[in-house]
């Protein structure tokens, strides 16, 4: 009992403290707007009922039935109090954009009312949310009380849309939680706006909207809307109007070209989703000084002006692909996109499109792709169709030691690679069809013996010019790597590397003239995966399977080959323990 005297005691004061400094600080903010003492008051009772009750539940709520009915009321008063809190700070909000806008022309300093929503806390520790489940856990019909509402589509066999929400005037959330099915709904969306003025969460998630309707300018007290998956192709001006907007999420609404000028208008947006659309004007997003955006695609325009350059004040998050960067005029146009300086952007694709274009300048293409460096924060990189002759010094003097995976395609002027090997956080190299390069030395490696410390999985694809690797004196290289994928150099001679021990996974594809050679080490403990793919390979290639112990753990064992070298490999075979699985091609009725 002292226990619990002690505890009300507490909640009391707490409670008494917040009304106090509520209190105040509305005094405060009133005085600069117009007072209403009404209001004011109304939320002092109301809090005080809260500390009542409150006080009361604590010693009363394992005794009386009645302080039940309490804690219902105190919980509506809260959220009625909340709702109060948030119609002020809506005023305030609207205030300050209008006293911005007149300053535009009179160039009057204007006073910046801030609000917060103080009530956060208490309301969750006197009450929690009210959440109904739609097809879960409501019961008959959908109480008054009810703030947080979800549905799942799949659950749910009937369901007469909107009309189920009529009572609850008060809505904080909707949100669909699957779009598996479709169901038919009586209210249109604009009078979903219409009615539930209340709304801070809002998901139409794969919706079938074309259009986003005007009345959504009521929702004065939105937080958060997800119109993603939807078919709309703009958004209305009114939009402007959600100046409590926080996030607002676009992604895959593929038929959205264009973002209203309006945006600028809400101070409190923090995060906007533009993956996958065809949004242009971004620019207008940089001056939205807080403004996170997530949009992993921009395509270079060489009719419109500014381009990339609009890249620039943007707070990008995530991952981008800039593409058709062989449409940059000026390549300090590239370096005014400022992505050294975008520590959030941690996956990067650079794209060139050769095809159907005129010839690009290769020592133009050089400064673009220099004045694109990331910031040492990148973890993926891909560079695509890149028509220089070298790579940029961003690559070569290790400017990415967070670089976790890069891919080099279709570089076909390249006629030589960057010392990789020197990147000290690199897992995954892969490079493919750089026809440019006849030789892979020692400067691949940065001249270290012990280079690529970290790489896991090396591919090689469609070399079509690679004659020479020169690894044999890097005998400390790839001291963590366990894929191996070599696919279409028909020109490659030699050796693998010497060390291989790690190595799980080896497949060889097409390459005709590469050896395997009897010096290679491998651990066949650690193997699981080998594929030997094509024709005439050399026999010294495939001798190295001979070297498999009868206790190896090979998985997958796939050999295509002439008959006469599967019948050498498979007396080798013969000696070895059973795989789970040996694929076998040309080989007539050898197993017959």
């Amino acid at each position: 009992m002292e226990t619990e005297m002690v505890t009300g005691a507490l909640v009391s004061t707490l409670l008494e403290r917040t009304i106090d400094t509520l209190a105040s600080r509305f005094v405060d903010i009133f005085r600069a707007t117009k007072p209403n003492k009404k209001q004011l008051s109304d939320l002092r009772m109301k809090l005080l009922a809260i500390d009542v009750v409150a006080f009361d539940a604590e010693q009363k709520q394992f005794t009386d039935p009645r302080v039940r009915d309490w804690l219902l009321r105190a919980k509506d008063a809260v959220f009625v109090a909340e709702d109060l809190l948030d119609e002020i700070d809506y005023q305030l909000l609207k205030t300050q954009v209008e006293a911005e806008s007149q300053s535009a022309t009179n160039k009057e300093e204007k006073n910046r009312f801030i609000m917060h929503d103080l009530l956060l806390d208490l309301a969750k520790y006197v009450c929690g949310d009210i959440c109904i489940r739609l097809g879960v856990d409501e019961p008959q019909g959908l109480p008054k009380r009810t703030r947080h509402f979800s549905f799942a589509t799949d659950r749910v066999q009937t369901f007469d849309g909107f009309e189920n929400l009529i009572d609850t005037q008060k809505l904080h959330t909707f949100v669909q939680t699957s779009w598996r099915k479709y169901p038919r709904y009586s209210m249109s969306i604009d009078d979903l706006f219409s009615k539930f003025k209340y709304i801070r969460v809002l998901s139409m998630y794969h919706f079938h909207i074309l259009k986003v309707p005007k009345s959504i300018g009521n929702l004065k007290h939105l937080r958060s809307i997800d119109l993603s998956y939807t078919n709309i192709e703009k958004l209305p001006d009114s939009i402007g109007l959600l100046y409590k907007l926080q996030i607002l999420k676009l992604k895959n609404c593929q038929t959205l070209k264009e973002l209203p000028s309006c945006l600028l208008q809400l101070h409190k947006l923090c995060c906007l989703e533009l993956i996958n659309t065809e949004v242009k004007n971004v620019h207008i997003l940089g001056k939205l000084k807080n403004l996170q955006v997530l949009m992993n695609s921009f395509c270079v325009d060489i009719h419109k002006e500014p381009s990339i350059q609009q890249l620039g004040q943007i707070n990008l998050h995530g991952s981008l692909r800039i593409g058709e960067l062989q449409n940059i005029e000026n390549p300090s146009y590239a370096l005014e996109a400022d992505l050294k300086n975008k520590p959030h952007l941690v996956e990067l694709m650079l794209e060139w499109n050769i095809m159907g274009s005129s010839p690009v300048d290769s020592t133009k293409a050089r400064d673009v792709i220099e004045n694109l460096q990331p910031s040492k924060h990148l973890k993926k990189l891909s560079i695509c169709d890149y028509v220089g002759k070298e790579f940029p010094n961003w690559v070569l003097d290790n400017s990415l030691p967070n670089l976790v995976s890069l891919e080099l395609e279709g570089c076909e002027s390249c006629e030589r690679l960057p010392p990789l090997g020197l990147l000290p956080s690199l897992k995954d190299l892969s490079i493919e069809r750089l026809d440019g390069i006849v030789s892979i030395d020692a400067d691949f490696h940065g001249n270290n013996y012990s280079s690529f410390k970290s790489l896991q999985t090396l591919t090689f694809s469609h070399m079509m010019q690679w004659e020479k690797w020169e690894c044999e004196a890097m005998t400390g290289a790839f001291p963590r790597l366990q894929h191996l994928y070599i696919y279409f150099c028909p020109k490659l001679k030699g050796q693998l590397p010497e060390r291989l021990v790690p190595l799980e996974t080896l497949h060889i594809t097409n390459c005709k003239q590469l050896e395997g050679g009897r010096n290679v080490l491998f651990d066949w403990a650690t193997m699981k995966s080998l594929t030997l793919v094509g024709d005439n390979m050399e026999a010294s290639f495939l001798e190295m399977v001979r070297d498999i112990v009868p206790d190896n753990s090979i998985q997958y064992l796939r050999l295509i080959q002439t008959i006469i070298v599967i019948v050498q490999i498979l007396v080798t075979l013969s000696l070895c323990g059973p795989f789970h699985y040996i694929s076998s091609r040309n080989s007539g009725s050898l197993f017959s």
